[in-house]
């Protein structure tokens, strides 16, 4: 099996970047697709001074980024220690808001944690992102910097 490369967005709609409109992120789009690049990770914070900006410019080129197996976060305040980032409430936000930026009906491939939430009890973060799979929101979860 040939290692699969997986692309990241963090820099998408970041000022000092090529990547501020849709037109400059589909004309990336199609280089990683030509190389046979076609798995995106981003996230509800990307970029961080504009968050959501990246997942928008996705949606934005929708009939490229289709093509593309999509990974996203859970939002996260940077701002805290992360308690409260995960209830069940802030997930099922945080995804809605996250679909909607992206367009995307069919939902993500993988739905990560971004940090862990110190205050919110493991068995309902774990609950909550189950629902979201079941909701069909995501194929599968995992953490990120957990």
């Amino acid at each position: 099996m040939s290692p699969q490369l997986i692309f990241g967005t963090a820099s998408f709609g970041m000022d000092l970047t090529d990547f501020q409109d849709s037109s400059s992120v589909e004309s990336l789009l199609k280089v990683l697709k030509d190389l046979g690049i076609l798995h995106l990770d981003s996230g509800a914070r990307y970029p961080p001074l504009r968050p959501g900006r990246a997942e928008e410019l996705l949606g934005e080129t929708k009939e490229l980024s289709q093509d593309f197996a999509i990974d996203t976060k859970v939002y996260t305040d940077t701002r805290t220690d992360g308690s409260g980032d995960l209830t069940n409430a802030a997930i099922a936000k945080s995804v809605e808001a996250s679909l909607q930026r992206l367009k995307l009906m069919d939902g993500v491939n993988i739905l990560y944690a971004h940090r862990a939430d110190p205050s919110t009890p493991l068995e309902e973060q774990v609950e909550a992102f189950n629902q979201q799979i079941d909701m069909g929101h995501c194929q599968a979860v995992s953490s990120s910097g957990t």
